[in-house]
């Protein structure tokens, strides 16, 4: 029987990932390429029971990424995340369109609002994002992008939109960004 969730509310949660890069991977023959194409981040999922929660809320929390790249970590923090999920369910309830309104801090500096609907799971989606963000003080993403990318930045981005959709994997959208004394260096 399908394990039905109405709420849960998270107050403080705090997660932590890390990453490590193999920097000395080899790129794949086309054959295993495309073993990997048709495969999905969502398949890992599939066994999952079926289960579905209603409300999601998540007020004052965060995410901690850090990449292990390069002999060095590259660092991105969002913090303040307040979110409303409704809908979030595994594939075994069927599809289902999960929608997303979030809030957050990006870097201790600008601000984030995200807002989407995705059916999660599916590799046949519909998905629609539309993204806001604004007073970005670049220089505090260095510290992922010079470890990343090897790009220093400079300036700020006083406010950016983007409206993107993703349907049967193939995304389109626009976006539109403004910035003030953007400099960007390349290691």
């Amino acid at each position: 029987a399908p394990v039905i969730v109405g709420k849960v509310s998270l107050d403080d949660l705090a997660v932590h990932l890390t990453e490590t890069h193999l920097e000395h991977a080899q790129k794949p023959n086309l054959s295993e390429f495309k073993k990997q194409e048709s495969s999905y981040s969502g398949k890992i999922f599939e066994n999952l029971p079926a289960m579905k929660i209603e409300n999601l809320e998540l007020k004052k929390s965060a995410l901690y990424y850090a990449m292990k790249i390069y002999n060095g970590e590259a660092k991105l923090n969002i913090t303040g995340i307040d979110a409303h999920i409704s809908d979030l369910a595994t594939r075994k309830m069927g599809n289902s369109i999960t929608k997303v309104d979030l809030t957050a801090r990006l870097q201790e500096s600008g601000t984030i609002k995200l807002r989407f609907n995705a059916d999660l799971f599916s590799v046949e989606n519909g998905d629609q994002f539309d993204l806001d963000v604004s007073h970005i003080n670049l220089s505090e993403m260095n510290s992922f992008f010079i470890k990343e990318d090897g790009v220093k930045l400079d300036g700020v981005l006083n406010d950016g939109h983007a409206m993107f959709v993703l349907h049967r994997g193939i995304m389109s959208g626009q976006m539109k960004v403004n910035y003030r004394d953007l400099r960007v260096q390349f290691a």
